[in-house]
């Protein structure tokens, strides 16, 4: 079966873990803060696939993911 994510506007669409490698890259981009592959993969590593089902998911995980470095 493959992995689906609710988006906030409640479409549904395949996970694709790029599109979520690109938001972190984003987000550092956004306050000016330097961010590399390495530390992409780090913060990736630290999440929880299993439980991610929406964005707000993601965005959770993405969190506590930070917080573990």
């Amino acid at each position: 079966m493959e992995r689906t994510i609710t988006k906030r506007d409640g479409t549904v669409e395949p996970f694709d873990i790029n599109k979520i490698k690109l938001a972190i890259y984003e987000s550092f981009n956004s306050i000016k803060e330097r961010c590399n592959a390495k530390m992409i993969d780090e913060i990736i590593a630290n999440m929880d696939f299993s439980a991610v089902v929406s964005v707000e998911d993601v965005q959770n995980q993405i969190e506590h993911a930070l917080m573990k470095l």
